[in-house]
């Protein structure tokens, strides 16, 4: 049974969180997130690649980093969420990216 906290404040909506486990892929799961994704908007591509059993990003103008799983198909870095995306026969076609106030930055696999 998952663990809920209630949260109360004098004149706003009520808010409730479930506690999850976090996920462990291994790193043959973690190899079908690797590749090159590219955002139309931002006109940048990123790349994913598997180094010591962990899944990091890694760009040019960046320092390279690891992506932490959270739940399926989530991870966190430095402040952003990645969400990916799952098509026909639950192939990865991308990752949509929040970061602060940009929610739904859409990546897509090349």
């Amino acid at each position: 049974k998952p663990m809920l906290m209630h949260i109360h404040r004098e004149g706003e909506k009520s808010e409730t969180y479930e506690s999850f486990k976090l996920v462990k892929p291994t790193p043959e799961k973690l190899k079908e997130y690797t590749g090159d994704y590219y955002s139309d908007e931002l006109q940048v591509t990123f790349r994913l690649a598997l180094k010591k059993g962990e899944l990091h990003f890694v760009h040019k103008n960046a320092p390279e980093s690891p992506l932490q799983p959270t739940l399926k198909d989530m991870f966190t870095e430095r402040g952003y969420r990645i969400n990916f995306v799952r098509g026909k026969e639950e192939k990865i076609t991308g990752f949509t990216m929040d970061a602060g106030r940009v929610k739904n930055l859409r990546f897509d696999k090349k």
